[in-house]
């Protein structure tokens, strides 16, 4: 990329200039101090880079309200040419082709391939300024910017490696207290000696967790042991409470092995059985009406005692009442003891009535 021709419309000093570098193969701009070289320099800048607003204000021209210009480059065989104002556009750039196009700032930093301003100046660009700080350096530390200038072409590497010498030092200092990073390393260090402490607090701590873990285990296991005989407990107390149960179990079956295995039953045992209820039937009844007389009798018997019979009638009537007693043998006796009580109360009561007579 060659700088053709650069057309100031306003820039600093330089209103309405125009400079032609086409003929010369290098181009050398010299010039007395204030002669504008420094203005010239920056306007190439500015129309390759642009420059932020305030920037650009100290370079506002007294005798023009325009800021910018064009600037002709040709690259290859093409050539194309960068018009820039700094109030059109936002201060973005036009280019024009040579095929008549117009392109705009992304396809110039395209053909500029990522270079930047910062990129330029310390590579293609140094200022008198730079030149002038030679003098107060040292022969050990002249080659030490010569290098740099070879490296990055003219920026006070030098300076800024002394500035950094002077920022270390401020932070660190091999046998230093104050610095920062002394300060750090001193408070590291203490934090190292309490994280030791807290390590061999933390073996402790282990060895005790172990311990714990140990004694949890062992708590487990008799927990289970005394559930176990809990349960064994249980099992022999239901084994008290039915072994009557079971003694009673084995003494039946004990009785159920004497029984025969088949038991004789009488023929037509049941028919018989019912016929034998019925004729017991009225039997009972008529036990019933017995019981019946002999409880009247009873009362009898006690009413005549209590009316002081005499000896032989109590006598006699106790026999009486002995003999209906009696009848309960059997049917036959019964009926005649009835007929012998008959005849003996119809006697008796023929002795009670002469005896009250009397």
């Amino acid at each position: 990329m060659i700088i053709q021709r650069a057309t100031i419309f306003g820039f600093g000093k330089w209103v309405n200039e125009t400079f032609d570098f086409s003929e010369q193969q290098v181009t050398y701009v010299y010039g007395e101090n204030e002669s504008g070289k420094s203005t010239l320099h920056a306007f190439l800048l500015f129309m390759l880079f642009g420059f932020p607003p305030k920037q650009c204000e100290f370079y506002r021209p007294k005798t023009s309200g325009q800021i910018g210009g064009r600037l002709t480059i040709s690259q290859g065989e093409e050539t194309f040419m960068i018009e820039r104002l700094h109030n059109v556009r936002n201060g973005e750039a036009l280019i024009y082709t040579s095929d008549g196009e117009q392109k705009g700032e992304a396809w110039l930093k395209e053909q500029l391939k990522g270079m930047t301003l910062a990129t330029y100046q310390s590579v293609f660009s140094f200022s008198a300024k730079d030149l002038l700080k030679i003098t107060e350096m040292q022969a050990d530390d002249l080659g030490e910017v010569i290098l740099g200038v070879g490296l990055t072409g003219a920026k006070n590497l030098y300076a800024v490696e002394k500035q950094l010498e002077q920022q270390l030092g401020v932070l660190f200092k091999p046998s230093g207290k104050k610095p920062l990073m002394n300060q750090r390393l001193t408070k590291l260090q203490d934090i190292q000696a309490q994280a030791n402490d807290w390590k061999r607090l933390e073996a402790t701590y282990q060895e005790k967790q172990a311990q714990v873990k140990g004694l949890e285990q062992a708590i487990e296991h008799l927990k289970k042991n005394i559930q176990e005989l809990h349960e064994q407990r249980l099992y022999v107390d239901k084994q008290k409470h039915a072994l009557p149960i079971i003694q009673a179990y084995h003494t039946v079956e004990k009785q159920l092995e004497q029984i025969p295995k088949e038991i004789t039953f009488p023929e037509a045992g049941v028919e018989r059985w019912e016929r034998l209820k019925e004729k017991l039937l009225p039997l009972k009844s008529e036990i019933a009406v017995l019981q019946a007389n002999q409880t009247r009798y009873r009362s009898e018997i006690k009413g005549l005692t209590e009316a002081l019979l005499p000896v032989d009638l109590y006598h006699e009537g106790k026999l009486v009442m002995e003999e209906k007693l009696d009848m309960n043998n059997s049917q036959n006796k019964q009926r005649l003891s009835h007929n012998r009580c008959k005849n003996r109360s119809n006697s008796l009561f023929t002795a009670v009535m002469n005896y009250n007579y009397q």
